[in-house]
């Protein structure tokens, strides 16, 4: 069965993104306004991260970080 990935057409800005993760506080939810007010990345372009990131499972369905996140994030992991 085929998978369907989000669309991104900046994928550039993904890896920026997810540096801003590892620097950035663990919010609650992870929602476009804390993409755009905590880790800088506004615009269009850098919502479909947020899919990506569930389809990742660095966020749940409900845009809670799960474990994963926290490992991402965590330096020594």
């Amino acid at each position: 069965m085929a998978t369907k990935l989000p669309y991104m057409a900046s994928y550039g800005l993904l890896s920026k993104i997810l540096e801003s993760v590892q620097n950035a506080r663990r919010p609650d939810r992870f929602t476009g306004d804390f993409l755009a007010t905590k880790l800088g990345h506004s615009g269009g372009s850098a919502r479909p991260v947020i899919p990506l990131l569930k389809r990742m499972r660095f966020l749940g369905s409900d845009g809670v970080p799960t474990t994963l996140y926290d490992q991402f994030r965590n330096q020594a992991t």
